[in-house]
């Protein structure tokens, strides 16, 4: 199955993130039960960084960053480096970014 829409570090991060948790990103994890994703390889590095800080200021239990990242690996997600993706359309949290990606035409996925 090919990947039908690309997903951002911050819907990610969002998931496993108390007081960042939201509808749209509940809606793009049940969109991965039948659709895949497709995210930069920098993306799990960058879920990882903020995670980890959340963990340090005591915004997450110790151990619940590996946790969540090892949960995150059996998601249909699709790490790439090529920019084959930019055609899809992305899911983000990040307001910036998404308005970006309408400026140079890029759809935005609705769950």
């Amino acid at each position: 199955m090919n990947p039908s829409f690309v997903i951002d570090a911050s819907v990610i991060v969002s998931w496993y993130s108390p007081g960042e948790q939201n509808d749209y990103a509940k809606d793009i994890l049940y969109c991965l039960k039948n659709e895949r994703a497709i995210t930069p390889c920098l993306c799990y590095l960058e879920v990882n960084n903020v995670l980890r800080v959340l963990e340090k200021k005591g915004k997450i239990p110790n151990l619940s960053v590996d946790k969540a990242i090892v949960a995150t690996d059996k998601l249909q997600i699709i790490r790439d480096s090529a920019p084959s993706c930019f055609n899809l359309p992305l899911a983000s949290l990040d307001n910036e970014l998404n308005n970006a990606a309408k400026a140079a035409g890029i759809k935005l996925k609705t769950p």
